[in-house]
């Protein structure tokens, strides 16, 4: 199993001491250009270190002193602590204080209802990374050298508050929680060097603070940093809130200015007020060319022929399908969403990936628990997986091929005329059974067509008549019978012979011209 020491080469650890006072002043900048964009907060809230730059943003501190108190506990942190580090760890709080006691570390954060960090000296955490592997819960190493928010660093909280009394603190112009406690402080609120102490060595509540902004009715949120860290936690811990990067994704300036102005737009769609001169400045006309274009005609070349890239196999095709609709309910480029993307660190949550299954189910026939995503099939290429295997136990389902119905004419049987039966030596009444007449069975599928429709019932009206005008003949010719005979005995032979010579057979309905009809039984 991987240890907290193996970390991607791309993650680099930055220096505590220089990277908490940089973190400050590009949170703080960006707080500055969403504020001159006339954007202006209802509330404020900080993550860790990131709550300097709330209460910069806030009015508490000035940029001086954030700079100052953010360089400070850089560096103290980082000379006067040992070595440690943080795993984020995917479980409740009762289960990750369990392992941390267990291991000798401390629960330094509770950023959501399965979304847990905890922190330590090396060899606590690599005793805390085989107790979660054990229990089969999924963790990851933080990049950083220090065991913040625990013990690890009282060494640093002494020279901390000394230096921390000579800066000015103000009051609040903008409400805002703070993430020690989860508290609502409002306008007129002074922060002061203890709460700055407790906050640097208290566990970080970002669940809790989530909490108090809903109440607050806070639905909508803007994360003022790099990347989309807090974005995921939010959406972990609200659902149904909506987040925006402050700056967007990439390194370059562009990539990032581009990330700004769509923040922005989508801002301004949802009611937001813009100061439309702050992002456009005084504008201006453009000045046209002063003389004709040199028109040239360029032959045309056909370009050569590309190969059709070949077709992706089955589990390529679900993985590519995953990922688009992974991006479609994060709200993000497809590009961004790799086959090895945790959903949850995408901002996923328990609704987007409700939807996602619903509809994989829909489209391949297999169903994947919200669960299992949550848990072991946490990223596109795990969820691509699960699926093939699903579907290897459980038939693809198709569309089903529209075929044309299958006319069958009904079966039309004829009629059972059974003959008078007349008994003696007393005279009675001859028995007459009304004749026995099936009816027609019913079309399995009948035409659409008016015309066949037409021809169906004509059919069956005649067939009708024949039948009437049979029973009314035989009814009469019986009658014939009982008045020749008398009130004397009548020889039932010659009587029977008479009615079997004179009673007509029931002639066949004449055949029409639809194909495949049955013979009548």
């Amino acid at each position: 199993a991987p240890t907290p020491a193996d970390r991607p080469a791309d993650d680099e650890i930055w220096p505590t001491e220089t990277a908490q006072a940089a973190l400050f002043a590009h949170q703080a900048a960006l707080a500055d250009a969403w504020r001159a964009a006339g954007i202006r907060p209802a509330l404020l809230l900080g993550h860790s270190v990131g709550e300097y730059a709330a209460l910069y943003a806030a009015g508490a501190l000035t940029l001086e002193g954030g700079l100052r108190l953010t360089a400070w506990r850089g560096r103290l942190m980082q000379t006067r602590c040992q070595a440690g580090g943080m795993l984020a760890v995917r479980a409740d709080q009762t289960t990750a204080r369990r392992i941390a006691r267990a291991a000798g570390a401390e629960l330094a954060a509770v950023n959501g209802p399965h979304a847990q960090v905890l922190s330590g000296p090396p060899q606590a955490l690599k005793e805390a990374a085989a107790l979660l592997d054990q229990e089969g819960l999924r963790w990851r190493a933080l990049p950083v050298d220090r065991a913040f928010h625990s013990a690890g660093i009282d060494s640093a909280l002494d020279e901390f508050r000394t230096r921390a009394r000579g800066v000015t603190y103000r009051p609040l112009r903008t409400p805002l929680v703070t993430t020690a406690d989860g508290e609502l402080r409002r306008a007129g609120w002074t922060v002061d060097v203890e709460y700055l102490c407790r906050q640097a060595r208290q566990p970080v509540r970002f669940g809790l603070a989530m909490d108090t902004a809903v109440e607050q009715g806070c639905r909508d949120f803007v994360e003022i940093g790099a990347g989309r860290t807090l974005t995921g936690l939010g959406r972990h811990c609200v659902p149904d809130s909506r987040w925006l990067s402050g700056q967007g994704e990439g390194g370059g300036a562009a990539e990032q200015a581009h990330g700004f102005l769509t923040a922005l737009g989508s801002l301004y769609g949802r009611g937001a007020d813009l100061d439309w001169h702050a992002l456009t400045g005084d504008g201006g006309r453009v000045p046209l060319p002063g003389h004709p274009l040199r028109r040239r005609a360029v032959p045309f070349r056909a370009e050569a022929s590309v190969p059709a890239p070949e077709k992706p196999g089955p589990d390529d095709e679900v993985l590519l399908v995953i990922r688009e609709l992974a991006a479609d309910k994060l709200g993000r480029p497809t590009a961004d969403v790799t086959p090895d993307s945790s959903f949850f660190e995408l901002g996923a949550d328990s609704l987007s990936l409700m939807s996602m299954t619903t509809e994989l189910e829909q489209r391949y026939g297999v169903r994947v628990p919200v669960r299992e995503v949550f848990d072991s099939a946490d990223t596109p290429r795990r969820l691509a997986e699960r699926v093939a295997r699903l579907r290897g136990d459980v038939p693809v389902v198709r569309e089903p091929v529209n075929q044309e119905p299958v006319i069958r004419e009904p079966v039309v049987q004829e009629p059972v005329v059974q003959e008078p039966v007349v008994q003696e030596p007393v005279v009675q009444e001859p028995v007459v059974q009304e004749p026995v007449v099936e009816q027609p069975a019913a079309p399995a599928a009948p035409s659409e067509s008016p015309e066949g429709l037409h021809a169906l019932f004509g059919q069956q009206l005649r067939l009708a008549e024949q039948l009437v005008e049979q029973v009314g003949e035989m009814i009469s010719r019986q009658l014939d019978v009982l008045a020749a005979s008398g009130t004397t005995t009548a020889s039932p032979a010659p009587a029977r012979t008479q009615a079997r010579s004179q009673a007509p057979l029931v002639p066949r309905p004449a055949p029409t011209p639809t194909p495949s009809t049955p013979s009548p039984a």
